[in-house]
């Protein structure tokens, strides 16, 4: 049990502890929008979701394997912007395949295909649905935005407490002193 627990922190930490860390001036002019940077720890992820396609396929040595790995990057309070009806229905009822191709660059594309496996499940396009629509970026601009907020974070004390835990239980007050030596006092 003590396992599991400490499987699914390791899956939940960046949903939980890199909110409010972003903002940006809103795409409508009235003030800043906060974002939530979601990233997931895929092994963890993967003990819950095998049947996936990223985790079919997920190996020892694939980047994902040690690095958190890009979930999306959600404006607070805000989702499926302009979306027509259709697509958002689904989206919501999970019909990702059937969504719209992203239309992103080839660059762009293969960064994105490394830092987020979830592409694999057209979880891109998902995000670009329900969050990234909202954010007034185009979907190549959004993209490379939240891979580099990725990156901030597998460059941190955070990436390097986990890459040395593999296997192991961690408590929220390592977790948190790491944010906090990473992103500053308050950062977890």
């Amino acid at each position: 049990m003590r396992q599991w627990l400490g499987n699914l922190l390791a899956g939940l930490v960046g949903l939980t502890l890199l909110g409010g860390g972003a903002s940006a001036q809103d795409a409508g002019g009235g003030g800043a929008t906060r974002f939530i940077l979601a990233a997931s720890w895929q092994p963890a992820f993967c003990a819950t979701n095998r049947q996936k396609a990223e985790c079919r396929s997920q190996t020892e040595d694939r980047f994902d394997a040690r690095n958190f790995s890009l979930h999306g990057l959600w404006p607070m309070r805000k989702d499926y912007c302009g979306i027509d009806a259709g697509i958002r229905e689904a989206d919501k009822e999970g019909q990702w395949e059937s969504l719209p191709t992203v239309q992103i660059s080839e660059g762009t594309r293969l960064e994105l295909e490394k830092v987020m496996p979830g592409t694999q499940s057209s979880l891109d396009r998902h995000e670009w649905v329900k969050h990234g629509s909202c954010t007034g970026l185009s979907a190549d601009d959004y993209f490379r935005l939240s891979v580099e907020l990725l990156d901030e974070l597998n460059g941190s004390a955070v990436q390097a407490l986990f890459a040395a835990n593999i296997g192991k239980p961690l408590d929220e007050a390592t977790i948190k002193r790491a944010f906090d030596e990473s992103f500053g006092k308050g950062g977890g």
